[in-house]
């Protein structure tokens, strides 16, 4: 990308994996999640069937 620079980056959804926040660190790029799976299955268990 020429001419632009990544600032940060801002998600919906974070399936958590390790590598992922791992990348996001080692660039130095500063990473957001509106909701992630540890959520997602918490909300689900809790709701029941």
């Amino acid at each position: 990308m020429r001419g632009h620079e990544v600032v940060a980056v801002l998600s919906v959804f974070d399936y958590e994996l390790d590598s992922a926040r791992q990348n996001f660190e080692n660039a130095g790029i500063p990473y957001e999640s509106l909701s992630n799976y540890s959520t997602l299955i918490d909300v689900a268990v809790s709701s029941g069937p």
